[in-house]
């Protein structure tokens, strides 16, 4: 399938590139005939008239469509802000970063960005904890401070967990919390009977994340790569 695109493309641009060379000829006719100048400026309403822009932009767009098929793949970038953004599944996108702490480096901060809409949306955030500490739906009351104002009540539920090195990694869902959209650092803070660790985020480049994964949702490309019907 690769291939038949890539020849096609390439049959496509020869094909544009006789047309651009029999109307360079049409032209140098025409200035020697006053009367051909007017069936010239009528060719001109059509997309093949031999302007050098729109044969640019014709030979890019041809360029970038047999790029996309030969390279589609499932969608994994990383921002100059450290921001991790990621097909979570075929629809959805999960854009994310790590703790900067290196003894919490399991802990993430994201949200995802989903069609058809395309907005940032439904915050999450990843924490570690000891094996059996929370349930599918348990609810956690903590704090959150935002570029160290003032903290803000802060309420996460627990989505699920899975066990890495001896420990549970914990998916919650944020259902009360301040807005972090312009954050630069986001701080979660938990009361001592509360089995989680104060956590810092370095959320530097949000708003850039957040414009890029917009854009990525907005494109209408797969997420991910489908071949034989099945999804990779």
């Amino acid at each position: 399938m690769t291939e038949t695109i890539i020849s096609l493309t390439i049959l496509s641009l020869v094909f544009l590139k006789i047309v651009k060379s029999i109307k360079k000829r049409r032209l140098k006719k025409a200035q020697a005939n006053p009367i051909q100048l007017e069936n010239l400026d009528m060719m001109r309403m059509g997309p093949f008239s031999g302007s050098c822009e729109i044969f640019k932009k014709s030979k890019s767009m041809l360029l970038l469509l047999a790029f996309s098929y030969s390279v589609q793949a499932d969608v994994s970038s990383v921002t100059l802000s450290d921001w991790e953004i990621d097909d979570f599944d075929e629809d959805t996108l999960l854009v994310a970063k790590s703790s900067e702490q290196i003894k919490s480096s399991k802990s993430i901060i994201g949200f995802h960005v989903s069609r058809p809409h395309c907005f940032a949306e439904n915050p999450i955030i990843m924490l570690r904890s000891e094996l059996g500490e929370f349930y599918e739906g348990d609810q956690i009351k903590g704090e959150m401070v935002i570029d160290k104002n003032k903290p803000k009540k802060l309420l996460l539920r627990h989505e699920f967990a899975f066990p890495e090195e001896g420990k549970a990694i914990n998916w919650f869902k944020l259902l009360k919390f301040p807005s972090f959209a312009e954050a630069e650092t986001v701080q979660v803070k938990f009361k001592s009977q509360t089995p989680l660790s104060t956590t810092i985020f370095d959320t530097t480049g949000i708003e850039r994340a957040r414009y890029q994964a917009e854009q990525i949702c907005q494109s209408g490309q797969p997420f991910r790569q489908e071949k034989s019907g099945e999804i990779i």
